[in-house]
């Protein structure tokens, strides 16, 4: 039987869930080596004790830890840290960063004399704090709604600061690329535009898959309102309404796609609607859709509660690439 690993309680500050938080404490030590392919996690109950949360913050972290590969569940014995391609990523800095830790350790004792520890955790919060005035990845989209959208994303996700950009900001060159910037990352939309932008080796362009967000289709089929969804033009709606039949179980009647101009969208939403101020009526309003660069032109109807943008998020196969184009040594936790 594999020898079961040893811990110690670690400290569970920090952004995120309590599960979240495990999950980021038990890819740490299988990233630097602690814990090692084969062996056992802590059992549920001493889990309990070990980060102070309750067996069910366990299981949730153990089991996402088991989706994304780097852990294994073995039935009636537990969890173990798996030997495959996901924790073999998430090691393979591990030789390199040790090195130059010692290195920086020891130039902290020559030159000033403090603790490593203490230089190292304000060095952290220095680096935290210039990344978040400096960020050093930029998500470039057509509209400021989907660039801010997809940077906070990212932000939340790999807790990685991210710029948004829109093409017309960076259209003639009317904005320049901030120089702390070295990743431009985009959609397959606008791959060609953002490549150009890019000149290697200072500036790599990355594309990344998005996919119309599982949140908003299930909030829209629990509603069971009928659907209609406005764009600029007659493909993009096509593929919308391929997207929203996969996740959302409508009837043929229930969903309306229509290709709109910013000039015709006030009559057109007026015409499913009643007035942009009105709040009330039959319960079967429909839930109108937006494209991104239609929400921009309908401001004065954003609190309507029947109109909301096209959401858009990062799909999950997207995570470890980009980690790995930003730079994060442990690539993309889950």
């Amino acid at each position: 039987m594999s020898e079961p690993v040893s811990v110690s309680a670690p400290t569970l500050g920090g952004a995120g869930g309590k599960s979240d938080r495990v999950i980021r404490a038990v890819v740490h030590s299988i990233a630097t080596g602690k814990w090692l392919p084969g062996q056992r996690l802590p059992s549920v109950r001493e889990s309990e004790s070990i980060w102070g949360v309750n067996r069910l913050t366990v299981l949730k972290a153990y089991r996402s830890l088991v989706a994304a590969g780097l852990v294994r569940s073995a039935p009636r014995s537990g969890f173990f840290v798996s030997a495959g391609p996901r924790v073999e990523r998430a090691t393979r800095h591990r030789v390199e960063l040790e090195r130059i830790c010692d290195s920086i350790c020891a130039q902290i004792r020559r030159q000033t004399g403090l603790s490593p520890v203490g230089a190292l955790r304000y060095m952290a919060q220095l680096a935290e704090s210039r990344a978040q005035e400096c960020p050093e990845c930029a998500f470039v989209e057509c509209t400021r709604f989907q660039a801010a959208s997809h940077a906070a994303e990212i932000a939340s996700h790999l807790a990685v600061p991210c710029l948004p950009l829109t093409l017309e900001q960076l259209a003639g060159k009317r904005l320049r690329i901030p120089p702390h910037v070295r990743t431009l990352i985009t959609t397959g939309f606008h791959r060609a535009e953002v490549g150009a932008l890019a000149e290697p080796p200072d500036l790599v362009a990355v594309e990344v898959p998005i996919r119309f967000s599982p949140r908003t289709a299930a909030d829209l089929g629990r509603s069971g309102a009928p659907v209609v969804a406005l764009g600029l033009d007659r493909e993009t709606m096509i593929q919308i309404a391929g997207e929203l039949v996969e996740l959302i179980d409508l009837p043929d009647d229930a969903l309306t796609t229509a290709q709109v101009t910013p000039d015709e969208l006030d009559d057109t939403l007026r015409q499913y609607l009643g007035d942009a101020d009105s709040r009330t009526g039959a319960l079967d309003r429909p839930r109108v859709l937006l494209s991104t660069s239609l929400w921009e032109a309908a401001a004065h109807w954003h609190d309507h509660p029947s109109v909301q943008p096209i959401d858009y998020e990062l799909c999950p196969e997207a995570w470890p690439r980009l980690a790995d184009a930003i730079g994060l040594p442990l690539g993309s936790l889950p």
